[in-house]
């Protein structure tokens, strides 16, 4: 079954500039993972909080999930993330259900 992490970065307004930079090399280095489908960038429509972003993360499966969340380039892209944040994020798993 598919999989989805849902991470909702708080962000200091130096990492509001940086964090463009930091999802595309986030991006490149899990779409290289076997089994990684997409990585999203969500952003309020209605940008109320413009320190809040949320990043979903979706694999094939929660092993492959877990392959790229327990490798070298997510512990590397976790701390260029970690040098963005006011406080540490919030994290969502889910299963992913297509109709």
């Amino acid at each position: 079954m598919k999989v989805a992490i849902q991470v909702r970065h708080f962000l200091t307004p130096a990492g509001r500039r940086a964090f463009g930079r930091v999802i595309r090399e986030h991006h490149r280095l899990a779409s290289a993972r076997p089994g990684f489908i997409s990585l999203r960038r969500l952003t309020p429509a209605n940008p109320a909080r413009p320190e809040e972003v949320d990043v979903v993360v979706e694999f094939e499966s929660l092993r492959r999930l877990m392959e790229w969340r327990r490798s070298p380039g997510h512990d590397r892209i976790a701390a260029a993330y970690a040098r963005c944040w006011s406080r540490p994020p919030e994290a969502r798993f889910f299963n992913v259900k297509e109709f």
